[in-house]
């Protein structure tokens, strides 16, 4: 049963189900004590379905689907919703857009990000349609709002992902 090694485990350390001590130390009851470089912020993970969008990114370009019937566009898509069409190509689009909502986390609910709080979560609505979630970058969190105006810029995490962000348009 997942979970059950920790029943037994002296202060949530790690005992398995055999009553083992395995020498690590549970990091979601005791993300204190995990070393921020033992554990690593997940990547995407590029699959069939969004490939277009992680290799565009890779590009510093920032890609939607687009039906080629309506052409309405989606992040991503196996079939248009609006027409059912699944005629689909992956195109580049403005990048520009507004925040649509937004969540500013003031805690880590994971170790990996324990150095970054408080960060914020921001749905971002493109000038094209689509949603995407990502952070505003550029600013402080207590200026977020929703409906500011932002453009994305990319995070060159490694050499393999590029992360779109979004930094607010400076108005006037």
């Amino acid at each position: 049963m997942p979970g059950e090694w920790r029943r037994n485990c002296d202060g949530h350390g790690a005992r398995r189900n055999d009553g083992a001590w395995d020498g690590q130390r549970c990091s979601l009851l005791h993300p204190e004590e995990v070393e921020m470089a033992d554990i690593a912020k997940q990547l995407p993970i590029m699959t069939s379905v969004d490939r277009g969008f992680w290799e565009g990114a890779r590009q510093h370009e920032l890609m939607a689907y687009q039906c080629l019937n309506c052409r309405t566009y989606y992040y991503p898509a196996t079939h248009c919703v609006t027409c059912e069409n699944a005629n689909m190509e992956w195109v580049k689009v403005s990048g520009k857009g507004q925040v649509y909502t937004f969540v500013v986390y003031r805690r880590a609910y994971h170790p990996a990000w324990k150095g970054d709080v408080p960060y914020n979560v921001s749905w971002i609505k493109l000038n094209e349609g689509p949603l995407l979630v990502s952070n505003v970058v550029g600013c402080q969190n207590e200026e977020l709002f929703v409906g500011m105006p932002v453009e994305v810029v990319f995070d060159d995490v490694n050499e393999a992902v590029s992360l779109p962000r979004f930094k607010p348009v400076k108005q006037g």
